[in-house]
């Protein structure tokens, strides 16, 4: 038997983890070199795509057909959002040269982010950085090549060197810089793709991760058909960058088999039947670590004018292979959603259970579990998991710019996969609170609060708050 643990509003709210201040750049011997840098791109740049950082990044539902489970979001391009362009005559200038170009873009995701956690320890996790995205994307050169980057970066504004972890900023609260993203994309999604060397993915265990300042990317080499009712992609994956690094490490270093060089082969497909139902099964094998099966289905329907469902179930096994450089496991995670929605309001409520034999892994990325939140994972060996969403949008009452989400799980029956010996039960509480102006010159502008805190039963709670300005705008 399970129970769920009295929601106190001292543990949602902690005590004031917030505070106005006159906030100074710490001075960095790096920064001349960044301005260089960015200076030069500037000029010689001339294309860009904004991409979202987080899963987190998408707009709260307003009906329950519009809620994106994992299967949904896999093998599709983040959609262009419309955003201020500065440089409005040279676009037009541009307008009747070649397609490389003229259909480039040149764009700046501008992010500013303040983390804050306390963790079961009893230490402390913080910073405060500025920074984000400049990317590029070109148009079609000779017809069938595109190319596109994106150098990110991660300026500490406020980083106290005896409270790290906060994975804004590297593990000595220092500033990140890395090209992220550069990839040469050759042909056409529609009928056959590649894109090769480093990309940001959207597939369940390998994507941008949750996110912070920088989002986690690949080195792959990949050959996709997408945006249509049959997409499929198969390639390798060599190198990954988590989100407080700027280094790229090996897919088997990442795991955990330290000095190995071993990749990652993907195989994945999903099927759109009709409007309704999409049906997912995505295979990755880590040569001498893991392979991850992870197969996905969903319906959603309008059941009357103001009613819609969507329900969804997944299911993931990971055994080792090979050589085992990272251990001798085989596990299975199961899980169920339904969401359900009135007007502009979603409720969703989702069971998940992980096999006791080991914990499900995320070494490349988030895992696609239905109650995977923001502090815990919920995927702990022999873990059961019971969780509840409402969203709302304020649209009914006259204010489409705000929107919220109350998030309730509980974790229980967990295991030490080691010892056998049960772990705490737990329950996580999320409350988001969101900001997106309307305007011609606010397209993208994202104002985002996130209170959190976990309770466990055996006491050791903690708690986090996220506070995230987003800004997005176009040089052409």
């Amino acid at each position: 038997m399970f129970h769920f643990s009295q929601c106190r509003l001292s543990r949602l709210f902690p005590p004031c983890p917030f505070s106005l201040s006159v906030i100074r750049i710490r001075s960095s011997s790096r920064y001349p070199t960044l301005f260089a840098t960015l200076l030069v791109t500037l000029v010689a740049a001339v294309d860009v795509q904004g991409s979202e950082y987080l899963d987190s990044d998408r707009p709260v539902p307003a009906d329950a057909q519009d809620v994106v489970y994992p299967v949904d979001g896999a093998l599709t391009d983040a959609e262009e959002t419309d955003r201020p362009v500065i440089l409005k005559g040279l676009k037009r200038v541009l307008e009747t040269s070649l397609p490389v170009l003229r259909d480039s873009t040149l764009a700046f995701n501008f992010r500013t982010y303040d983390f804050r956690r306390k963790n079961r320890d009893g230490s402390k996790s913080e910073a405060t950085a500025t920074g984000g995205e400049l990317a590029l994307d070109t148009g079609k050169i000779a017809g069938i090549a595109e190319v596109g980057l994106s150098y990110y970066f991660s300026l500490g504004l406020r980083a106290p060197s005896d409270k790290p972890g906060s994975g804004l900023l590297d593990d000595d609260q220092g500033d990140l810089h890395t090209l992220g993203r550069a990839f040469l994309r050759i042909g056409d999604s529609e009928t056959l793709e590649a894109r090769l060397f480093r990309q940001v993915f959207s597939l369940p265990y390998i994507n941008r991760d949750v996110g912070r300042m920088i989002p986690r990317t690949h080195e792959a080499y990949v050959l996709k058909h997408a945006n249509t009712n049959f997409d499929f992609a198969a390639g390798h994956f060599t190198r990954t960058k988590a989100q407080g690094s700027d280094d790229f490490q090996h897919m088997s270093e990442e795991a955990g088999a330290s000095g190995t060089s071993k990749g990652v082969t993907a195989a994945v497909g999903k099927f759109r039947l009709g409007d309704s139902a999409t049906i997912g099964v995505f295979n990755y094998y880590g040569w001498d670590t893991y392979n991850t099966l992870y197969a996905e289905a969903d319906w959603s329907s309008a059941l009357f004018r103001d009613y819609g469902i969507k329900v969804g179930g997944q299911y993931t096994n990971q055994q080792s292979v090979g050589d085992e450089l990272v251990g001798n496991f085989d596990t299975n995670q199961y899980g169920l959603q339904l969401a359900g929605s009135y007007q502009s309001t979603v409720l969703s409520l989702a069971y998940t259970y992980t096999d006791d034999d080991a914990a499900i892994r995320r070494d490349w990325g988030a895992p696609p579990g239905y109650n995977f939140a923001f502090m815990e994972t919920f995927l702990r060996a022999g873990e059961h998991a019971i969780g509840g969403k409402i969203s709302l949008t304020g649209e009914p009452w006259g204010a489409p710019w705000f929107s919220s989400s109350l998030n309730v799980t509980r974790g229980f029956d967990a295991r030490d996969e080691s010892t056998r010996e049960s772990l705490s039960d737990v329950t996580e509480y999320d409350l988001w609170l969101n900001v997106a102006p309307k305007g011609k010159y606010w397209q993208g502008t994202k104002l985002r609060v996130l209170l959190s805190t976990s309770d466990f039963d055996e006491g050791r709670d903690r708690w986090q708050t996220r506070v995230i300005l987003d800004y997005p705008f176009r040089f052409l």
